[in-house]
């Protein structure tokens, strides 16, 4: 299952129990619009029915016309306490000074410029009709399209589109069924393609291994200067954690551990899944810098989310899938 299924088969779990106190935790973080939409209704549903919700969020749009109260705590004190009014009555600047998330929903659609299914061998990525199966089951088929250095391309689509999958496939972590992989002109099999990518995972606790903070830098990269290391710490808000063990972090310290030990891992193609997944305004807007400036360092980014902020404010192509094939393949206008 996709990492938005998994999260919605929690909550219906949960659901499923029929508790007088719902307590959850960052609830809409790997999920699509449409898996927003159901869990809003199911909240409402909930709340007529007299039940306690309590919810840790960073994405809050959702919410605007569900919550009574919202309790603002920073660095681990309450801050303030605000009835659902005050709250929607912030101003802008206010609400993101705060770290907070929008409260619309941004329109990225109306800055699609939709561009023709084919692909430019000239490009230093090539993707020709890559297809992938778990077992006998399609994950993807023909799949083709192109990137260049600089590109930032956002990866779209429902929960369990092929995303990930696909993404995971042209990094070479699975192998594909079918279909060819070029880069510089030079076709590359699934154990070639490791040497040119990496990738920071939904759940980034699979990939943080060292014994401290700082020494996760160097298993992807001995060479790093140290003052990079620390510089990087200090942008992503983590220096006074790097004798700690990545473990001890929260959800989304490790995010922004494992973003930065991405940006700093020297490889050719980037590929970020869900790297807003449990981040705040401020964090996401510094994510999104960071990759901004590694695409003008040629390096090539590709960013499967939901996160449409994200999207808006960070990609200049988009690929959108349904259902293991190419629907979209688009510029940013």
């Amino acid at each position: 299952m996709s990492g938005g299924e998994k999260q919605i088969l929690a909550f219906s779990s949960v659901h499923a129990m029929n508790p007088d106190i719902y307590v959850l935790d960052e609830p809409s973080a790997n999920l699509d619009a449409n898996k927003i939409e159901l869990l809003k209704e199911l909240l409402i549903k909930i709340k007529n029915q007299g039940k306690t919700i309590l919810i840790t969020e960073h994405r809050i749009y959702y919410l605007a016309d569900i919550i009574d109260k919202i309790v603002f705590i920073d660095d681990g004190e309450i801050k303030s306490q605000l009835t659902r009014e005050e709250f929607l009555n912030l101003e802008d600047s206010t609400r993101r000074n705060m770290g907070l998330r929008t409260l619309k929903i941004p329109e990225i659609e109306e800055k699609f410029h939709i561009v023709e299914n084919k692909k430019s061998h000239e490009a230093e990525l090539v993707i020709e009709n890559l297809s992938c199966n778990y077992g006998k089951k399609e994950v993807f088929k023909d799949i083709s399209f192109s990137a260049s250095a600089g590109d930032i391309i956002g990866i779209l689509g429902e929960n369990g589109a092929g995303k990930t999958t696909l993404m995971r496939c042209l990094a070479g972590l699975i192998k594909e069924k079918s279909g060819n992989v070029f880069i510089d002109g030079e076709k590359l099999n699934y154990k070639q393609r490791l040497d040119y990518h990496y990738m920071i995972m939904q759940d980034v606790t699979h990939q943080l291994f060292a014994e401290s903070v700082i020494e996760e830098f160097t298993l992807t990269n001995e060479n790093i200067p140290k003052e990079k290391i620390l510089s990087i710490l200090e942008e992503f808000n983590l220096d006074k954690f790097k004798g700690k063990h990545p473990m001890s972090l929260s959800g989304g310290q490790k995010q922004r551990l494992a973003i930065a030990v991405g940006a700093l891992a020297n490889k050719r193609i980037l590929i970020f899944d869900e790297p807003t997944s449990g981040l705040d305004y401020i964090h996401m807007y510094k994510v999104s810098n960071i990759i901004k400036k590694l695409s003008k360092e040629n390096h090539i980014i590709f960013i499967v989310t939901h996160d449409k902020e994200l999207f808006e404010i960070t990609c200049n192509k988009g690929l959108k899938l349904e259902n293991g094939r190419k629907v979209k393949e688009f510029l940013v206008k």
